[in-house]
């Protein structure tokens, strides 16, 4: 079976002789041709955009999943900050604790 469009092109070509101009010195066949060859270029432009629109969208999928990764990574190393920070605050916590327990030491010496 045939493309639809040369079907067409082929019934309108025998529906009258090629040697019968119509206005402008075109016969049927003529215009018929020029039709199917711009239809098919259209389709053709169509099918190549259609080609590029994928890529375009395979390629934003792609960086999604790069973002998607870098904020995991970023979101690990908040966590692990975080944790640093509590561990930091921790220490000195306990720093104020030795300090305030040295100074009552020193103090006792003094008297």
């Amino acid at each position: 079976m045939g493309h639809p469009f040369r079907l067409a092109s082929a019934k309108i070509q025998d529906a009258g002789p090629r040697s019968q101009p119509a206005h402008g010195g075109l016969t049927a066949g003529a215009v018929a041709d020029s039709t199917n060859d711009t239809i098919g270029s259209a389709v053709e432009e169509q099918a190549a955009t259609s080609k590029e629109m994928t890529r375009n969208v395979a390629a934003a999928a792609v960086g999604s999943g790069s973002i998607t990764k870098a904020i995991a990574e970023l979101a690990d190393a908040a966590r692990s900050t975080n944790a640093g920070v509590t561990e930091t605050e921790q220490a000195a916590g306990q720093l104020a604790d030795l300090s305030g327990e040295l100074e009552h030491r020193v103090a006792r010496f003094r008297y």
